[in-house]
């Protein structure tokens, strides 16, 4: 008997983002409806937002997780999707990187998994 896990795992470096855009609420509000276009399951948010500028939100997902990082100052952002199981990460990742509209991003992708045998 085999047991498999698999997931996606896909990091965004987005950079030449408007200012506006990196506003928390703003950055919220992009994450939660990015899961609800990718029928992503939110079990719960937690955010913090850094002095002087700054912003960390993470939602739980019953899938795995979503996390944002801004750095308002360098006008980035950075984004982590991690889903496993047959959850598939695209169409929240087409969505941010539509809404953020950076100048420049960069998109690391890592398929994951383990494939035990009895």
């Amino acid at each position: 008997m085999s047991h498999e896990f698999k997931g996606h795992h896909v990091m965004l470096d987005i950079q030449g983002v408007g200012k506006r855009k990196l506003a928390p609420m703003q950055v919220r509000n992009v994450l939660h409806e990015a899961c609800y276009v990718a029928n992503l399951s939110v079990l719960g948010c937690v955010d913090y937002e850094f002095e002087p500028e700054g912003y960390s939100c993470v939602l739980l997902l019953s899938e795995s997780h979503l996390s944002a990082h801004t750095w308002p100052e360098h006008r980035g952002v950075m984004i982590d999707i991690f889903t496993c199981g047959e959850a598939v990460p695209d169409k929240a990742i087409t969505y941010i990187k539509k809404w953020f509209d950076g100048e420049h991003c960069r998109e690391g992708v890592v398929a994951r998994g383990v494939t035990e045998s009895e």
